[in-house]
C-alpha cells in the first residue's frame, strides 16, 4: 500500500470548501439584498424612538436618565421630568459620545408591495429624494433616511394641532383633487373649497403599538427630586385625606362625602424634547395618566381626570362594585357633568391587590386600561374628529389639567406617571438653503410646509409622506424642496415632499445593538446593553 498522500482527494476537499464559502457569501448577499439589512441611525430625527449619536445624561436632581443629541449639547441641560437645570462647564471634560442605534430592516415585504404594502405608522427606511441635508447639492439618491410613515397613496393629508388628518381621494371632490394634484405646485383652494375639504378630513388614530412607542415623559413620581421645584403633585384642598409621600400617594377617605383631588402642577406640557436644545413651542393636551392602584377598603371610587381645550374628562372606577363610568364637564360653565356612553363593568378587584390603571385622551379618543388591557374606550360617535372642528378649536392656550381624586375609599397609588403624545409641528415654513446656509432662489421659498394647516397634500398612486418622531428637529416630507437628479426625468414628474414607491427600502423592526456599556466608564462601548434591545413600533 502506498504512503503517498491522495492529492486528488485533497484537491476535491479544497474545491468543496471553496464552493461552500462562495455559496455562503452569495446567500449572505442575497439575504442582505432581499430579506434583512442592518443600518445605523445617524441623527436624532426619530428620537426618542431611535437615537442617533448622543450622550447619556442622568439628572443630578431626580435621577431621571435621558439622551441628548451630540449636535445640540447646550451649556445648560434641562431635565424633562423635574425641570432641574444641570450646568455643563465648557472647561469640564466632555462626556463620551455614543453611536446611534443599530437596527435591522425587513426588506422583502416592500418588494411585494401589492401583496404586503407599507402601512401607516410603520417606521420605514428609504432613499432620500436628494443628498445629505448637510450638503443639499448632493443629488445622488444614495442617502438612506428613516422616518415614520404618515401618508399613503391616495390620501389627502393635513397636520392640525399635532395630529394627522386624512381623507381618501375618492371622498374629495374632483375640483379639489385637481388643484391639490397640480405639479410642481398645488393650486390654492378657495375658502369654500377648504371648508368642504375640512368636512371630510378625519383624524388618523395610531395603532396601539405605535402609540405605546410615541408616549413621552411629562412627569414620573418614581423619580423624586432632591431639591424641590415647582413641578409635582399637590392637594387642591387645605384639609385633605390625601397624603403625598414621595413615590407613594395614599387616600384614606372612606367617610369622605365629596371627592377630594390632587393635581399635577408646575408643568407647562409643551412639546419639549430632552434630546434637543431649547424648549418646547406648543402645549400638548393629548395625555396619558398611569398609576398602580391598590384598593384597601370602601365602596367608593378612584377618579382620574384629564382636560383638553375647555372640557374635563373624568373616569370614575369603583373597585369593589366592579363598575366604571366616564364623565365630561365643561370648564367654562357650571353645567352638570354628562356621562359619555353607558357605564361599564369589570371584575371586582381583590383587596390589597395592585392593579395598573391608565387613562388616555389621545387622537380625540378616550381609553381606560387595566394591567395593559383596554376595558373601555369612547365610541366613534362620542367625539367629532373632523378637521373643521379641530381648526375651530385652535391651539391650546393654557396647560391642561391632570388630577387624581378619591371618594369613600381607602387606596394606595404607586408609579404615578403622566406622558404626552408626539406633537407633529404644523406651522413650519420651507427654508431653501444650500450647505453654507445661504438662501437659494426657489419657487418653494418661504411656503407653508407641505400638509400643514390649510395646505393639504394629495398623494398620488405611487407616493408616500413621512415624518420624524422628533418633529421639531426632523427634516422630513413637510420641508423638502429639492429634486434629485435620479428623479428629475421621470415619465411622471416627481413631486417634492413625497417618497416614490420605488425608493422605499423596508420596515425597521428591531434595535439589535443600542449604545453599549463602557468598561469602568472608559473606552469603546463594547459591552452589549441587552436591556435596550427592542422591537421598533
Amino acid at each position: 500500500m502506498s504512503n503517498q498522500p491522495d492529492t486528488r482527494s485533497n484537491f476535491v476537499q479544497a474545491k468543496e470548501t471553496i464552493e461552500s464559502v462562495v455559496i455562503a457569501l452569495i446567500l449572505a448577499f442575497v439575504f442582505r439584498a432581499f430579506v434583512v439589512e442592518a443600518f445605523v441611525i445617524p441623527t436624532g430625527s426619530m428620537a426618542p424612538t431611535l437615537y442617533g449619536q448622543h450622550i447619556d445624561h442622568v439628572c443630578t436632581n431626580c435621577g431621571y436618565g435621558f439622551a441628548i443629541g451630540v449636535g445640540s449639547i447646550p451649556n445648560e441641560i434641562r431635565c424633562p421630568n423635574c425641570d432641574w437645570i444641570d450646568q455643563v462647564s465648557n472647561g469640564a471634560e466632555q462626556p463620551a459620545v455614543d453611536s446611534g442605534d443599530r437596527i435591522l430592516v425587513l426588506k422583502w415585504p416592500y418588494a411585494m408591495e401589492h401583496l404586503l404594502p407599507p402601512r401607516r405608522w410603520d417606521v420605514v427606511v428609504f432613499k432620500a429624494p436628494f443628498g445629505s441635508p448637510a450638503n443639499y447639492e448632493e443629488r445622488d439618491g444614495q442617502t438612506n433616511y428613516i422616518k415614520r410613515l404618515i401618508g399613503l397613496p391616495g390620501d389627502v393629508l393635513e397636520v392640525i394641532d399635532g395630529d394627522i388628518y386624512t381623507a381618501r381621494g375618492e371622498e374629495v371632490s374632483g375640483a379639489i383633487r385637481q388643484k391639490l394634484g397640480h405639479s410642481p405646485l398645488p393650486e390654492a383652494l378657495t375658502l369654500e373649497e377648504r371648508r368642504q375639504l375640512n368636512k371630510v378630513l378625519q383624524i388618523a388614530h395610531k395603532t396601539p403599538e405605535a402609540q405605546e412607542a410615541l408616549w413621552q415623559i411629562v412627569h414620573d413620581a418614581d423619580y423624586q427630586p432632591a431639591r424641590k421645584l415647582t413641578a409635582g403633585w399637590k392637594a387642591l384642598a387645605g384639609r385633605s385625606s390625601w397624603k403625598i409621600d414621595g413615590r407613594v400617594m395614599t387616600f384614606d377617605g372612606v367617610k369622605s362625602e365629596q371627592p377630594q383631588y390632587i393635581e399635577l402642577s408646575g408643568k407647562d406640557f409643551r412639546d419639549d424634547y430632552g434630546y434637543n436644545e431649547g424648549g418646547g413651542k406648543r402645549i400638548v393636551s393629548d395625555l396619558q395618566l398611569k398609576t398602580t392602584v391598590t384598593w384597601q377598603a370602601g365602596d367608593g371610587a378612584v377618579l382620574l381626570c384629564l382636560s383638553k381645550y375647555n372640557e374635563m374628562y373624568t373616569v370614575e372606577i369603583s373597585p369593589r362594585k366592579g363598575l366604571g363610568r366616564t364623565m365630561r364637564t365643561s370648564l367654562l360653565n357650571r353645567e352638570a357633568p354628562g356621562q359619555i356612553g353607558p357605564s361599564w363593568t369589570f371584575r371586582s378587584w381583590k383587596r390589597n391587590w395592585p392593579v395598573e390603571v391608565s387613562f388616555a385622551n389621545v387622537d380625540h379618543q378616550l381609553q381606560v386600561c387595566f394591567d395593559g388591557r383596554a376595558v373601555w374606550q369612547s365610541g366613534p360617535g362620542d367625539f367629532s374628529t373632523t378637521a373643521g372642528v379641530a381648526l375651530g378649536q385652535g391651539y391650546e392656550s393654557s396647560p391642561p389639567l391632570v388630577r387624581i381624586g378619591g371618594e369613600e375609599i381607602q387606596a394606595e397609588l404607586r408609579h404615578v406617571a403622566v406622558h404626552r403624545d408626539v406633537y407633529y409641528r404644523d406651522d413650519e415654513f420651507i427654508q431653501t438653503r444650500n450647505s453654507y446656509g445661504r438662501s437659494i432662489a426657489s419657487q418653494f421659498s418661504d411656503r407653508h410646509a407641505w400638509a400643514s394647516r390649510d395646505n393639504a397634500m394629495l398623494l398620488r398612486h405611487n407616493e408616500y409622506f413621512v415624518m420624524g418622531d422628533n418633529s421639531p428637529a426632523s427634516y422630513d416630507s413637510r420641508l423638502w424642496w429639492q429634486t434629485g437628479e435620479h428623479l428629475a426625468e421621470r415619465a411622471e414628474p416627481y413631486r417634492v415632499g413625497t417618497v416614490p414607491a420605488d425608493q422605499m427600502i423596508g420596515r425597521a423592526f428591531f434595535v439589535y445593538w443600542p449604545s453599549g456599556y463602557r468598561i469602568f466608564g472608559y473606552g469603546l462601548p463594547i459591552v452589549p446593553n441587552i436591556g435596550e434591545m427592542r422591537w421598533i413600533r
